[in-house]
């Protein structure tokens, strides 16, 4: 190999190092970032918004709520009422009991997720409705 192309490559090989390094860096440095993020996650600050509605429970469906336990499905009649007082779709949600109150953790599905759709085609309501809880 003469000199003038051996140069050429060392050249070469010089810049590929360097971008190479570069690139690296740059990964180590969003490594290092993600991992302090995660770490001291106490320290960053978060705001959840958290609803809370409350109405009184009909006396016929108080035997209801004080069956009911942790785990437990919510029963047709009280998620009816809630879906009718609140406007609150019950469906699929996590309900959490206690003898006095009822804790819903409804499980919203994201749009273009592909998760819910359905063998029937599209429901305008529905979508209606979950475009109306998003904002």
């Amino acid at each position: 190999m003469n000199s003038r192309r051996r140069m050429l490559l060392y050249r070469t090989m010089h810049s590929w190092h360097w971008i190479s390094a570069a690139i690296c860096l740059a990964g180590l440095l969003l490594f290092c970032i993600t991992g302090i993020t995660l770490n001291h996650a106490t320290a960053i600050a978060a705001n959840p918004q958290v609803t809370k509605k409350s109405a009184p429970l009909p006396d016929s469906l108080h035997p209801l709520l004080v069956s009911g336990k942790t785990g437990d499905a919510l029963p047709d009649a009280l998620a009816d009422w809630i879906e009718d007082e609140f406007d609150i779709d019950t469906e699929g949600a996590d309900v959490e009991w206690s003898p006095e109150e009822l804790y819903l953790y409804p499980l919203y599905v994201r749009p273009l997720t592909g998760l819910g759709r359905r063998a029937t085609g599209p429901d305008p309501a529905w979508d209606e409705q979950r475009l109306r809880l998003y904002r």
